[in-house]
């Protein structure tokens, strides 16, 4: 993705709602005797937490899950990880959020987790997995052959002069396990470090380059059981030996003995049950080793693993981090404060404490339930037990589902896959309502278009309507078994319209039955076989409400809600095929003004992203495509639309969702410039929903593996001023190979000028004035010279946009210039060429439909091999005739030469019998293409020896 085509202001950061969970020690404290701060992980971006004001400062640099999260002694630098493909490794500056040093993080699958030495002189860093060989983790720990290696590497932080540096490799080691390994962890010194996977546990001590490994055993008295999990490991203060936590909700205590060949040489010594869950953190606190459990309890043991206190009130769910405030002396590192001093000024021994009062520094504590605690460490000594444990940091409590926004207020509803649904006050930033939804997993949330209610659709096809002042349940109701996938509200705030897995649009209304209001369901449609793209309410000025839903397969169907009621049904009034284009629709949406897509248009417009990477203005009234434009070409197919406009006297604009990680937006009214569109990753993932704040200020983002929502301030202006700053053909001049010096550009040119001169009579010699435009009817030829092959629909499509150009009446009497050219060339050239594997689907869809109509007794049946004509004929050009040859051995999907003739002639488009002759000179030298066939055609034979393609190892041909 082009720098240039990301601005930093068109959208920015404004705030994370949610804590990932899933990573152990994933929040730290960055409190020092003059901050009260935190730091934690939000998906693949860290969060710096200012508890006293609620500021948030978003650390943005990895595209993948965060993995890890660490600090050095000062709390002055967090250090950041993630796991997956090109990941990172970086330092921040814990105060100002910026970058210190940022480097690739070693190994092809990225960071499994760090730690960072007590003295901050040293980082260990684990790194994940391989990804070729992921599976060798699921056999039972213990069982099986050792799986692909990782690495333990240890890095130097700091310079001669002691000061923070780069870091630098110091030593390194394989890790060969049966299951990858998953914690590391330094000793007190910083000369040991240990790591454990599920079934195993090994020590380790840097020997010159080399990190040398040190497995431990289970000792002669077998202390634990071969089946023991492990979770996670760490050295015991003052002492040679470490504990690991097994999910049982033991430690296994490692020590060496009297026979070892060296002291880093350990085995079991004895299991002690310390929790009755399975311990999920192990932290240090002075000579104290701290654990977490998943009974959410925080427990303090001496070194000898004598229970010193318990904090059992935090009830928020498993601990999955303990972090301490930054010690005061700079001698210990993170998770391992020094005990206070006495309030007296007289430092107390250890064994004073010990045989006393509990010491320990506040704390705070992340739980499964997605919240972040903070700690009185000296309510223990107190009679009344002291301050309540509070909750600093609230957190969506699941995988989000979906997100919808108030239409009138400062709201977001938020579904997830925990079975919640959860609304949150935006301008507080803060969790106002929260219910569980029974019988029914979320899909999609909605909110009416007054507010009053909220709709919320099922995976097993249930509809709940709640109130949204107290989230009261209002009723549930079931009228599909399907998936409900698409949701939306009408504008009179009395209706909804749900689209499920199944391609069904049912329709449920607030109605008066036998004296009394209540939600019921008005009838079920299913218009499109091929499933739906998308349903929506729409409304012109003046005119009554409809619901319109389009299907993948481009067909468009229209409903009247006048005559749908609970005794007749859902009544369709029109079904066309006004969407219908080379890519399948993957998504809709319709503005409450259509004047946002295209300039002039008061009608009604439902705007459609396909799987060409194309939007389509279609204009419901005249059953056509009004304007077809290049869509945001960042990081896939748009999967989500939402029209907005920022205030009253704001630019509209266009948010969009690919299918992964990007979202984006493009200022309106729509015109394919790239300039004018932008997208970023707003998620290491798949994007669950977006939804736009009511004054059009704010985009909400949802990740759909990930408890979170990100908010981001928008700025289409930003975008609309950058594309205004160029004037004429240097507006497009970024979607042109080569830009305005490529040879692209150059053969638009010759070509513009030899049709010009040729339509004002290129036989002539005398001086005579030139237009600088050419006739709208010769753009297709012109396209055609540029390798573009537009079907006959498409040049339907492009003359109607040339009369929403130019204004002209008709397209016969309308005249281009150069610019209007080079728009309609961006817009409508193919973004990719054809796929073999398109072909190939194409053959095999058309076999089953042939062998179903056969088993009917009917015809051939219409096949899909005209659904890729048009990008096939842009893919002949420069290809050279070549005969027909032998096609050798059947494949799958052939077809008999009768069948594909029929196919040509009679579907879609159909060639007529002069083009076929055509084809059949162009592609045999022979007049007649039947005569050329062979009897049975597959799908490869098809693209390689007839067309000439060359099918490459990505199966582009």
């Amino acid at each position: 993705m082009d720098s240039q085509d990301l601005d930093p202001q068109a959208m920015t950061l404004e705030r994370v709602y949610g804590v990932s969970t899933s990573v152990r020690g994933g929040a730290i404290s960055l409190s020092t005797p003059g901050r009260n701060a935190v730091c934690y992980i939000a998906a693949h971006t860290a969060i710096l937490h200012d508890c006293d004001t609620g500021q948030q400062t978003p650390l943005q640099g990895h595209c993948n899950s965060i993995s890890s999260l660490a600090t050095i002694p000062d709390r002055s630098v967090v250090i950041t990880a993630d796991i997956g493909p090109e990941s990172l490794v970086v330092m921040w500056d814990s105060l100002s959020g910026q970058p210190i040093f940022t480097m690739p993080a070693p190994g092809e699958g990225g960071t499994r987790t760090v730690d960072v030495s007590n003295d901050g002189a040293y980082m260990a860093l684990l790194t994940a997995q391989p990804p070729a060989r992921t599976a060798a983790d699921a056999g039972a720990p213990g069982k099986g052959e050792a799986g692909p290696c990782q690495q333990l590497i240890v890095y130097s932080l700091l310079n001669e002069d002691g000061e923070l540096a780069e870091p630098k490799v110091v030593a390194a080691g394989d890790v060969r396990a049966r299951s990858p390994h998953r914690c590391v962890r330094f000793n007190a010194a910083g000369t040991q470090l240990v790591t454990n996977s599920r079934g195993e546990c090994t020590f380790w001590a840097v020997h010159g380059s080399k990190c040398l490994p040190f497995p431990t055993s289970a000792g002669e008295d077998r202390a634990y059981s071969a089946n023991a999990e492990f979770t996670v490991s760490n050295f015991i203060p003052a002492t040679d030996m470490a504990v690991t936590g097994t999910v049982e909700g033991d430690v296994i205590v490692w020590a060496s003995w009297d026979g070892a060949q060296t002291v880093l040489q350990r085995r079991a010594l004895k299991i002690i049950r310390l929790h009755y869950s399975a311990i999920t953190y192990i932290a240090t606190c002075g000579d104290m080793v701290v654990t977490g459990g998943g009974d959410g309890f925080v427990r303090f043991f001496d070194p000898k693993m004598r229970l010193q206190a318990w904090f059992e009130e935090v009830s928020k769910g498993a601990i999955t981090s303990v972090s301490f405030a930054a010690p005061t002396d700079g001698a210990h590192g993170h998770g391992d404060p020094a005990l206070p001093e006495d309030p007296s000024g007289v430092s107390a021994s250890t064994e004073e404490v010990s045989l006393n009062k509990f010491h320990a520094p506040d704390f705070i504590v992340c739980t499964a339930q997605h919240c972040i605690v903070s700690v009185h460490a000296a309510g223990f000594n107190s009679e009344t037990g002291g301050p309540e444990p509070t909750t600093i940091v609230q957190g969506i409590t699941g995988t989000v589902a979906d997100v919808c926004a108030h239409p009138h207020d400062h709201f977001i509803a938020i579904v997830n896959t925990a079975g919640r649904l959860e609304v949150w006050d935006t301008a507080a930033d803060a969790l106002v309502h929260s219910c569980v939804l029974k019988d029914t997993v979320p899909t999609r949330v909605k909110y009416s278009r007054k507010g009053g209610v909220i709709a919320v659709g099922g995976a097993a096809g249930h509809l709940a309507i709640h109130a949204s002042s107290d989230l009261r349940r209002i009723c549930l109701l079931r009228n599909t078994r399907a998936s409900i996938v698409h949701l939306d509200a009408n504008a009179g705030g009395d209706q909804f319209v749900v689209g499920d897995g199944a391609g069904c649009v049912s329709l449920y209304s607030h109605e008066r039955v036998r004296g009394v209001l209540s939600w019921e369901h008005i009838g079920k449609y299913r218009a499109h076989e091929a499933g739906l793209a998308g349903v929506a309410f729409c409304k012109a000025q003046g005119t009554e409400e409809s619901l319109v839903s389009v299907g993948r397969d481009g067909s468009m169907a229209e409903y009247d809600l006048l005559k749908s009621t609970t005794a007749t049904g859902l009544k369709m009034s029109r079904f066309h095929t006004a969407a219908k284009a080379p890519g399948q629709p993957v998504a809709i949406t319709v503005p409450r003004k259509a004047a946002w897509l295209t300039e002039g248009h008061a009608g009604v417009a439902v705007l459609c992203a396909d799987a060409t990477m194309k939007l389509r203005v279609v204009d419901l009234a005249r059953r056509c495509n009004r304007l077809t434009v290049l869509g945001p070409t960042f990081g896939g197919v748009p999967q989500q639309l939402v029209c907005f406009q920022a205030g009253a006297e704001g630019p509209p604009a266009v948010a969009y969702s690919t299918g992964d990680r990007v979202v984006g937006i493009a200022a309106g009214p729509l015109d394919g410039c790239p300039e004018r569109s932008m997208g970023l990753i707003a998620h290491p993932g798949p994007v669950a929903g977006i939804t736009v704040s009511n004054d059009g200020q704010f985009l909400f983002t949802a990740a759909a593996g990930d408890p979170v929502v990100n908010k981001w301030r928008v700025h289409a202006d930003v975008l609309a001023g950058m594309a205004a700053n160029r004037k004429g053909v240097e507006r497009w001049a970024a979607a042109l190979e080569g830009g305005l010096q490529g040879e692209l550009y150059h053969e638009m040119v010759d070509y513009f000028y030899l049709c010009q001169v040729m339509s004002e009579g290129g036989g002539q010699t005398e001086p005579r004035h030139m237009s600088m435009r050419v006739p709208a009817i010769e753009v297709p030829d012109i396209m055609r010279a540029l390798g573009v092959y537009l079907t006959k629909s498409e040049e339907q499509d492009v003359m109607a946009e040339v009369i929403l150009l130019t204004g002209a009446q008709h397209a016969d009497t309308a005249h281009v210039g150069l610019e209007d050219l080079i728009q309609l060339y961006v817009n409508h050239r193919p973004v990719a060429s054809v796929q073999a594997e398109e072909i190939k689907s194409a053959f095999l869809e058309a076999c089953e439909r042939l062998a179903g109509q056969a088993r009917r007794g009917a015809g051939t049946p219409p096949g899909t091999a005209n659904s890729v004509r048009s990008r096939i004929s842009n893919s002949l050009k420069n290809e050279d005739d070549e005969e027909g040859s032998d096609l050798g051995e059947l494949e799958e999907g052939a077809l008999e030469k009768e069948h594909l003739h029929e196919l040509l002639t009679k579907y879609g488009e159909p060639l007529t019998e002069e083009e076929m002759l055509v084809i059949g000179e162009a592609l045999f030298g022979m007049s007649s293409l039947e005569e050329a066939l062979p009897d049975r055609i597959g799908p490869r034979q098809f693209t390689e020896e007839f067309l000439g393609f060359e099918v490459g190892e990505e199966g582009a041909a």
